[in-house]
């Protein structure tokens, strides 16, 4: 700050930080990046320190919760390096994971976030086009194509992706969550769903595929993979997490 900070108080729930300065008027109101957003744990040196204004009446600046939570973060190279691992002390010891608190607080709360930013309305449709755009009370038939053709190439458009390989589009959560099911160990997913970030482990557990049979049910596989770190007494409170957002 360009001028001495005077008082400083975080609010109930961790969610705004309130601020004070030398020969000012008014409180400074922050957001708290850490709940919605990736933010480096490691420590800083003295000329890494940013000199910074405080935020603005109107916004100018400012950062959306869920623009942030959503937007991707620049990595780095130091910040990302994995976390050191524990050995469990004893079998019958249930362990912690070291994934920052916020992180999986976060992904608890993230309806909730979602819910706070969103719009009180919602964007209204001009009644009528611009000028400058033509506008058709009945869309022109193509000459040539008629409607059952249409309808033909559609399904079998349809049929040939259905047919295309399954595996070709999954992703690094698909990939590991399928390998730990065929080897009944989980450990390689469990440590990739660690480097999620909050919305990222929503969107991929949102995107499980249940399938008809048990083998093929990726929501299954995803259940046995937290039930299994959990007979382990290991990552507990993350675990509890991923079964919430499930």
């Amino acid at each position: 700050m360009k001028t001495p900070c005077t008082a400083i108080a975080f609010s109930a729930t961790g969610e705004f930080l309130a601020t004070t300065c030398e020969g000012e008027i008014g409180v400074n109101i922050w957001n708290n990046k850490t709940l919605f957003s990736h933010v480096p744990t490691r420590h800083i040196s003295e000329d890494e320190i940013a000199e910074m204004s405080g935020p603005t009446v109107s916004g100018e600046g400012g950062h959306n919760l869920i623009d942030g939570a959503f937007e991707d973060q620049p990595e780095d190279p130091e910040d990302s390096a994995p976390a050191p691992s524990i050995d469990q002390l004893s079998s019958d010891m249930m362990t912690l994971s070291l994934v920052p608190k916020s992180r999986w607080q976060t992904l608890l709360h993230l309806d909730l976030i979602k819910r706070r930013n969103k719009p009180t309305e919602a964007p209204k449709v001009p009644e009528k086009a611009p000028f400058f755009l033509p506008s058709l009370e009945k869309p022109m038939p193509i000459a040539g194509v008629s409607s059952e053709e249409k309808k033909d190439d559609g399904i079998a458009e349809r049929s040939r992706i259905m047919k295309m390989d399954r595996y070709a589009s999954e992703g690094a959560f698909t990939v590991a969550l399928r390998s730990g099911s065929d080897s009944g160990n989980y450990t390689l997913f469990i440590d990739h769903l660690k480097t999620l970030s909050p919305s990222s482990a929503d969107l991929e557990i949102r995107s499980l595929n249940p399938g008809v049979e048990a083998e093929s049910d990726e929501l299954v596989n995803f259940v046995a993979a937290l039930t299994s770190r959990l007979k382990q007494k290991r990552d507990y409170e993350l675990v509890q997490a991923k079964f919430s957002a499930a």
